[in-house]
């Protein structure tokens, strides 16, 4: 029986080759894989406000794909849930799926019911990507059941419990039920889980499945703008793509301030809670209004908040109207070594018509052989 677990370097190296090939998104209809003597795979998650893995020997990062093979899964949409992907008992690929665990209780209710009813020598790979926990109010009342599923399932660690965490778990399910063939769970960054399955399921009926937990940090940033899924938001706050302040385009948050018919015009939020810090945190954003926006907005306010209190803000009119992205860089030094809430606000001044607000590519950095 052969494996290897995380961040097997050799395997991830090939992954990152493969990016160009083509990828396997929701169903099983797009490949036919022939039996197989043994499948290598690779499951690379990440958690909530995270960094994710950086491969060995450079900086290369990976936070969301599942390997099975020559084929790669993955969704561009890169919704928060927990994928799952499912193997026949001759380790052909069945099916692809994400679980918003977190917001949407028929996804629960499916996930329940899937692997209740998997048929003998089923394998299940999955991982986590942002936000599994189940949300207050939405999803909580299935709390206790999802960590009795895990158990089941074989898992050690709990990744519904509270806290950011990455997860990643292969599994089998024999006669004396599910049987865990390799797990690992990473609180400080993201995860990478490579196993090689032998064709002989049957063989892992004493299998006692291997299990890497670490705590351990690395400089990669968090990436917020594709964090917005874990955020708190106001409404048609959203990630976009070539966003254009001074007719550069970038990635960035589309948080345009709110117009109420009769009554006050409201801000925009983005709030994330509970992101962890450490020595060295940098938040590091560009600022700006859509091109074309200042024939009618009378300008807004951007606002950096830590925990409720404003530690940055600037104002834009149309007065003075900046021609260029503003370059923020922020200095969290006052808050590392726990955990804050971070907001972006944008204030609309009282009049919200054609307040196209952006944060361009918002993160939180964290500067090379910081301690």
């Amino acid at each position: 029986m052969r494996s290897v677990l995380a961040l097997a370097l050799c395997a991830l190296v090939f992954l990152v080759a493969m990016r160009a090939s083509a990828r396997v998104a929701m169903t099983a209809s797009d490949a036919r894989p022939a039996q197989r003597a043994a499948l290598n795979v690779v499951a690379v998650g990440k958690g909530a406000l995270l960094p994710a893995t950086t491969l060995p020997g450079g900086d290369e990062t990976l936070d969301d794909v599942i390997l099975l093979g020559d084929l790669i899964l993955s969704i561009p949409e890169r919704p928060s849930g927990l994928r799952v992907a499912a193997l026949t008992p001759e380790l052909e690929f069945a099916e692809h799926r994400v679980f918003d665990l977190a917001g949407n209780a028929e996804h629960v209710e499916d996930l329940l019911w899937i692997c209740a009813h998997k048929p003998l020598r089923s394998v299940l790979v999955l991982v986590s990507y942002g936000s599994i926990r189940p949300r207050v109010g939405v999803t909580d009342g299935y709390e206790a059941e999802l960590t009795q599923l895990f158990r089941t399932l074989g898992a050690e660690a709990n990744p519904v419990v509270p806290g950011n965490a990455s997860w990643a778990m292969i599994t089998v399910k024999l006669e004396r039920g599910w049987v865990k063939l390799a797990e690992a769970y990473g609180t400080g960054q993201g995860v990478a889980l490579a196993y090689t399955i032998d064709g002989d399921l049957d063989a892992y009926a004493e299998h006692r499945g291997e299990f890497v937990m670490s705590d351990a940090t690395i400089d990669a940033p968090i990436l917020l703008d594709v964090e917005v899924a874990c955020a708190e938001t106001s409404d048609k706050v959203r990630r976009v793509r070539g966003a254009k302040v001074g007719n550069v385009a970038r990635d960035a948050i589309d948080a345009r301030t709110l117009w109420i018919r009769d009554g006050e015009d409201q801000p925009s939020t983005v709030l994330w809670r509970g992101i962890a810090l450490r020595e060295g945190a940098v938040f590091e954003s560009g600022i700006g209004l859509r091109d074309g926006s200042w024939e009618r907005s009378n300008g807004v306010t951007f606002a950096l908040r830590v925990n409720g209190d404003v530690v940055r803000e600037r104002t834009l009119t149309p007065d003075d109207p900046p021609a260029d992205w503003i370059e923020w860089s922020v200095d969290l030094s006052a808050f590392v070594d726990r955990t804050i809430d971070l907001e972006l606000r944008v204030d609309p001044l009282g009049n919200a018509t054609d307040d196209r607000a952006f944060w361009s590519n918002p993160r939180i950095v964290f500067p090379k052989g910081a301690e």
